[in-house]
């Protein structure tokens, strides 16, 4: 495929971003899911709703996030979950955000260690996706 990368990054805050984008469905399993689990440490959340409900949450900024959220995040999550999850766009605080509830996708990441509720001092990146 032949494009002219700056025509199709103009106007993004980001360009690089598009260099990766081409290559996130080449990453194996272990890499999809080490990608993940960084993304959910920086701006994602664990949590039960009404004391049951398995509730994951990602939210970035609408100005500067929504390239990665629709070329990245939106493929991870599509291919962890196994079908679409839509993008929520909270235009009067400046944010966009996927917020869902998703038992296996919830039970896999905390069985890596991510903290469920507020992640603070208990937040880690466990030796598994730095180690060989």
């Amino acid at each position: 495929m032949f494009f002219n990368l700056q025509e199709v990054t103009k106007g993004y805050k980001y360009p690089t971003l598009f260099l990766f984008m081409f290559e996130i469905n080449s990453l194996s399993h272990e890499q999809k899911l080490a990608l993940l689990y960084g993304i959910m440490a920086g701006d994602g959340c664990l949590s039960f709703v009404k004391g049951r409900n398995k509730c994951i949450s990602i939210t970035g900024s609408l100005n500067d996030d929504l390239p990665f959220f629709d070329k990245v995040v939106s493929p991870l999550l599509k291919y962890f979950r196994g079908k679409e999850t839509n993008i929520k766009y909270r235009k009067s605080y400046g944010a966009i955000e996927f917020n869902f509830n998703d038992m296996a996708l919830f039970d896999l990441l905390s069985s890596y260690g991510f903290p469920i509720g507020k992640k603070g001092q208990k937040l880690f990146i466990p030796r598994v996706f730095y180690e060989k």
